[in-house]
């Protein structure tokens, strides 16, 4: 399976515990497959 997070998901699963977090370690795992868009770069200033 394969998802696109939005970027608010994406830092909170990486700042706290809870779903968003339980959702990054099954990316990290492999289970799941994250799809990232232009959109999140340029939302996390990663990108112009």
């Amino acid at each position: 399976m394969r998802i696109v997070l939005d970027t608010n998901v994406l830092a909170s699963g990486l700042l706290f515990f809870g779903p968003p977090a339980t959702i990054l370690v099954a990316v990290e795992s492999g289970r799941i497959g994250l799809v990232l868009t232009p959109r999140n770069f340029v939302e996390a200033n990663l990108r112009d």
